[in-house]
């Protein structure tokens, strides 16, 4: 069984969620996702819907990539049960890190508001001790 090819694709989706940073369009090399459906070609090619947002991702679980930066490495590598809270906490602080950073004016922000609570902080504390 193939995957349902009329499902949305994630680069060329316009949806609110994508928009907000909730979702992505794009999963890089080393991110963590989860899957809920697991579908395997006759070729050994496999699909594996993402759980969180409409999308699939597809490689060889059991092989290598055949072409470009990807030959004869591992697309998609499981993550060890022992290792499945920690790849799940990074996957909540990426999603959060993508809804409050959209672009660097964003990041320039949250560095100016960071940097005021912590002097503001230490005044206290200057305040307090001295």
């Amino acid at each position: 069984m193939a995957p349902d090819v009329n499902a949305p694709s994630l680069a060329g989706a316009e949806s609110a969620k994508l928009k907000s940073g909730e979702w992505v369009s794009v999963i890089k090399a080393g991110d963590y996702f989860q899957a809920s459906e697991l579908r395997t070609k006759e070729d050994g090619q496999t699909y594996l819907k993402l759980a969180d947002q409409d999308g699939w991702v597809f490689g060889k679980l059991s092989g290598k990539g055949i072409a470009g930066e990807w030959k004869n490495r591992d697309i998609v590598v499981p993550v060890a049960e022992s290792e499945a809270l920690n790849a799940k906490a990074k996957i909540v602080a990426n999603t959060m890190e993508r809804q409050l950073i959209r672009d660097d004016s964003d990041k320039f922000a949250l560095y100016i508001v960071a940097g005021a609570i912590l002097l503001i902080a230490i005044e206290r504390l200057w305040e307090e001790f001295a």
